[in-house]
């Protein structure tokens, strides 16, 4: 997302690293060395890399920027102690198994870094969308309060112009009516009546 160019470096790693292992196999041994050669010379772009997305704010980043650059230290100190140009001792022959260890459980450190913030990501997006539809739901209820009590105005008034002569103001006949039939079903009135 960040370095996409970038993806092609490590896609040729994993071409390397698949050709490195045929190679092997085959016990090619001239292709298994230009091989690791091409490994020991790309690995350094993923420290740059990690680096790159660590000054882009990625935290877990500069973690594996850290593991990954241990890991290269103690490639090259073998290849350097492999080719003579080191001597051979107890720190240079155990440095790369330790790098590659430590540079593995870094790893998984700055993923649970990520698993974390990622949760942290979605939990503020949630409570966002939780109070975005609490107040959804505010307005929503103000807007259905003031038109119900629009209409409740408006239906008075449709009844009382229903019940009025427009010209006069007065009662109409329909509005006598059923004055009347109200005033008459009353027990008070109707028993006065009879």
């Amino acid at each position: 997302e960040h370095c996409p160019k970038l993806d092609y470096v490590l896609l040729i790693m994993m071409g390397n690293a698949i050709f490195l292992l045929a190679s092997a196999v085959m016990q090619i041994k001239a292709a298994a060395v230009i091989s690791i050669t091409i490994a020991l010379l790309l690995y350094p772009v993923l420290s740059l890399v990690g680096i790159l997305r660590w000054r882009q704010g990625s935290k877990e980043a500069a973690v594996f920027a850290l593991a990954w650059s241990f890991l290269v230290v103690g490639l090259v100190v073998q290849a350097m102690r492999d080719l003579g140009y080191v001597d051979h001792n107890f720190f240079n022959y155990y440095w790369p198994p330790f790098a590659s260890y430590t540079e593995m459980v870094v790893i998984m450190a700055a993923m649970g870094m990520k698993v974390r913030r990622l949760r942290r990501q979605k939990d503020d997006a949630e409570f966002k969308y939780t109070e975005q539809l609490e107040r959804s739901k505010t307005e929503l209820e103000g807007l259905v309060v003031e038109r119900t009590r629009d209409l409740i105005q408006e239906k008075s008034k449709a009844e009382l112009e229903a019940r009025t002569d427009s010209l006069t103001g007065t009662r109409n006949r329909r509005s006598f009516f059923a004055e009347t039939k109200k005033i008459l079903s009353q027990p008070s009135v109707a028993h006065q009546s009879y």
